[in-house]
């Protein structure tokens, strides 16, 4: 057995004004009847949230215990709610529920259930636009491009999404044009020619057979390789440009022969010269992003 520690972060958690609950007669006449009494009693503070909601907040803070999974963003929005009361959006869990929250929809595409993708990308981004006052923007710039993920004429359909309530209609409206101005920008990027040594240079660790033994060596791409293999993925992926960033992507190269064979290992893909590719083809993809604000 181990003592638990009393945390100082819970010294003034009760100080805030809370609401006063409204007392029915049988509640009267019980404070009656404990006013009589002369037997001792703990001190009972009343708050305005149910104790549900507050044992979810306090095994997210406290040491040792271990938060409930949650699997609908609507679970998680009354913990926010009193985390943010309670002044605790600089904490570890506050962070870390944030964290799980822009992650939620890259994890549900990993999984093979992409097809829950846009309602659950549409409920982080609800959340997030409801808490926005009280979040940095770094947050809330993830939360906005994580709606490049989803076709527009999807975001532009019915969703059965109940946290799209949380955004009003200039919001939606806003976060439409944002993605038609962000995939505009992909489009129609200027690619440079990468003619920079540092930028082309990659490891390849498979490496080139030496006496029986392979010896990893650095190659060098060639500066129209990343540009072509960009241009064809924009033309491929026309509607959703942004898809561009996931590495799934390339895999369209692989089938349509836009794979040059490595100086070092001889192998064609190479997968440490196809990751080399792959990363400038994303830098180039956000960087277009990068272009356009977001709206908040």
């Amino acid at each position: 057995m181990h003592p638990i520690p009393r945390l100082p972060f819970f010294a003034d958690m009760f100080s805030l004004p809370q609401p006063i609950p409204q007392k029915t007669p049988k509640d009267e006449k019980s404070d009656s009847v404990e006013a009589s009494s002369s037997l001792s009693s703990d001190q009972v503070i009343p708050v305005g949230e149910n104790s549900l909601v507050l044992d979810r907040v306090l095994r997210y803070i406290y040491p040792s215990c271990e938060p409930q999974p949650w699997f609908d963003v609507a679970d998680i929005v009354p913990v926010l709610r009193i985390m943010l009361k309670y002044q605790m959006e600089q904490s570890t869990p506050f962070k870390r529920i944030i964290e799980s929250l822009l992650s939620r929809p890259l994890e549900l595409d990993e999984s093979g259930t992409s097809a829950q993708t846009p309602i659950v990308t549409m409920g982080v981004i609800g959340v997030f636009y409801l808490f926005k006052d009280s979040l940095n923007r770094e947050w809330l710039e993830r939360a906005a491009k994580l709606a490049l993920r989803i076709p527009l004429k999807t975001l532009t359909g019915p969703l059965q999404c109940s946290q799209l309530e949380y955004l009003s209609a200039r919001a939606y409206l806003d976060l439409l044009e944002y993605h038609k101005k962000c995939s505009e920008a992909i489009r129609s990027r200027s690619l440079p020619t990468w003619s920079e040594a540092s930028d082309l240079v990659y490891e390849c660790t498979t490496g080139a057979a030496t006496n029986g033994s392979r010896v990893p060596a650095s190659a060098m791409l060639n500066s129209d390789e990343p540009r072509n293999c960009l241009d064809y993925l924009r033309g491929w992926y026309k509607e959703l440009p942004y898809t561009c960033v996931e590495w799934s992507s390339m895999a369209v190269l692989v089938s349509q022969g836009y794979c040059q064979g490595c100086s070092v290992c001889g192998q064609t893909p190479c997968p440490n010269r196809f990751r080399a590719v792959f990363r400038l083809i994303k830098d180039e993809v956000e960087a277009a992003v990068l272009t356009v604000p977001v709206p908040l």
